[in-house]
């Protein structure tokens, strides 16, 4: 988008050299269900080779697994953690915790499988404030703390949904309730909370409905441009000690 507001706010695309130098040595993790996958997917695309990148979505592809991959050339951890429920990401954070070990970089998003299969936006909203809980004092013993990012759903194109279940239970007003959910945890850093939300709904809306052909998962270019954001929001975070 050419505009002011874009232009004064200094963001830079990250080229694949930048990239390198940026995450040499650290350890990413992305959490979630299958839209945080497609965030994974992008990263490792910046920083892989394209073979590495053909295997990892022949691996991930309608699989519900976690994935982790060494890049050797940086030294670069990055994993992938199946969690498509809300629910299954404060053990998560637990896990870190008892290890005192952390990632130098935590993306997290869920709330699809949550709508589709629960269709509890209490219990949605009670698994978000869980989550809130489990990211107080993330502080390893050489002081290090996470970057911390939410992946948010994507708008929903209803009419491209296959019939039934995912019909009735995906709707874009329903994703905006628990969106404002998500809002109202306190998760987020515009609303008092750890994460910086990547705003998917938004990027996604911008693509529009050609973007996506199954009116839930979009084309690359919407991951891609979340990935950027985050890495431009590592450069430039002002609170936390840079990881790299």
């Amino acid at each position: 988008m050419q505009s002011n507001p874009v232009a004064k706010c200094e963001f830079k695309k990250l080229e694949k050299p930048d990239a390198l130098v940026m995450l040499n040595r650290s350890w990413v993790v992305f959490a979630g269900d299958s839209q945080t996958r497609l965030g994974m997917l992008s990263l490792l695309k910046l920083v892989e080779v394209p073979e590495r990148v053909r295997i990892a979505k022949k691996h991930l592809k309608k699989l519900h697994t976690d994935y982790s991959t060494y890049i050797d050339s940086i030294g670069m951890k990055l994993d992938f953690k199946w969690k498509p429920y809300v629910r299954r990401l404060p053990k998560l954070m637990l896990e870190f915790k008892k290890n005192e070990k952390y990632p130098d970089i935590i993306v997290m998003g869920a709330g699809l499988w949550d709508m589709l299969y629960e269709n509890n936006v209490s219990d949605y909203d009670v698994s978000l404030r869980s989550l809130r809980n489990s990211l107080q004092d993330l502080d390893s013993k050489d002081g290090k703390v996470p970057h911390l990012f939410w992946f948010a759903m994507p708008t929903v194109i209803n009419s491209k949904l296959t019939p039934g279940e995912k019909r009735d239970n995906l709707t874009e007003q329903r994703r905006i309730w628990y969106d404002n959910k998500v809002n109202g945890s306190k998760l987020l850093n515009k609303f008092g909370g750890p994460l910086l939300k990547l705003d998917i709904q938004y990027l996604s809306e911008l693509c529009g409905p050609q973007c996506t052909k199954d009116g839930l998962h979009y084309d690359e270019v919407v991951y891609d441009i979340a990935v950027q954001i985050m890495l431009n929001a590592v450069l430039i975070e002002p609170t936390q000690k840079p990881p790299f």
